[in-house]
């Protein structure tokens, strides 16, 4: 019969130790050094290779899933098999406003800390370290459906022959203008966001292209694709009335979040063990979405957040 008392007396004896070197030598360096997603280099080799010195039974993957930035580390055998995924990518311009460093951190202190309780314990099981705001237990975190939007035109001078063009701008901006009209019948829980990349190169040149980027946001997968595809046609009717053709380029679906309560409940009552009141649920979705949403789908998932900001302001 496993003691759990003599379990977490054993783990949280142990992140004591580590406190130190997790914050100089994964917290502090990845926080200076912010890499954009899919460019984490330096994240990629910085925790791997604190992984490697500070638990060298652990079998350590690079680059894997055909990905530069992906890693695997894999410790234990027999028992079940149980995942910690660790964010390192940064936002554009604000660094790590998002907090990602701590998720990192945290993964690899959490992966550590298994790891040492297992091993000194000698409990069956494996544990998987991989690449992937109030206090809560089960964020409600919605589903993301994302996609980029070319329109083709002709191009023309605007002053010399101007019906000789196709506007491709005018196809993006009255497609923007449709999804604002659109937005007035849809739930107090969806959101759209987009914005125009490419816009043409001169006033005086109609422009032959344009590309814009759009984000849909709801509560399920399921109302997800079907605002998505209300706000292609937005797209599509500004490209029928400007005369140009559109083109959609489908990034992959963040599905909603599907939280394991047991899981859920047993990271409530090891907070409170810090004095760390946590709720085990929201009241109302976070707009707000996660590649875990589609991991959740597949297997019993948790996804735990805590506060390290200003109550009533965004993490970001």
């Amino acid at each position: 019969m496993i003691n759990y008392i003599q379990v977490r007396a054993l783990v949280n004896d142990y992140l004591h130790e580590l406190s130190g070197v997790l914050r100089s030598q994964v917290n502090a360096p990845l926080h200076a050094n912010p890499e954009l997603g899919y460019q984490e280099h330096f994240a990629h080799d910085t925790i791997t290779a604190f992984l490697g010195e500070l638990q060298p039974k652990v079998e350590i993957s690079k680059k894997t899933y055909g990905l530069e930035t992906s890693f695997e580390a894999i410790f234990g055998s027999g028992g079940r098999l149980v995942i910690f995924g660790a964010e390192y990518d940064a936002l554009p311009g604000i660094g790590h406003a998002c907090g990602h460093n701590l998720i990192a951190t945290s993964s690899v202190a959490a992966f550590l800390a298994t790891a040492h309780a297992l091993s000194q314990l000698q409990i069956p099981g494996r544990i998987l370290a991989k690449d992937d705001e109030v206090d809560l237990a089960a964020p409600i975190l919605v589903a993301n459906h994302k996609f980029q939007v070319e329109f083709h035109g002709k191009t023309a001078h605007a002053g010399g022959e101007p019906w000789e063009g196709r506007n491709a701008l005018d196809a993006a901006v009255s497609a923007y203008n449709n999804v604002a009209l659109l937005k007035k019948q849809t739930r107090p829980d969806d959101n759209i966001h987009g914005i125009i990349k490419d816009d043409g190169v001169a006033p005086a040149i109609i422009p032959g292209y344009t590309r814009m980027s759009w984000a849909v946001r709801s509560p399920t997968s399921e109302q997800s694709e079907l605002l998505a595809a209300r706000v292609k046609k937005c797209m599509e009717a500004g490209a029928l009335a400007s005369g140009c053709t559109v083109n959609f380029i489908d990034s992959p679906t963040y599905q909603d979040l599907r939280v394991n309560n047991t899981l859920c409940q047993t990271y409530i009552e090891e907070m409170a063990c810090f004095g760390n009141n946590v709720f085990p649920k929201q009241r109302m979705g976070f707009p707000a979405s996660t590649d875990m949403g589609n991991v959740s789908y597949h297997v019993p998932s948790f996804h735990g957040t805590f506060v390290d900001f200003d109550p009533g302001r965004s993490n970001s």
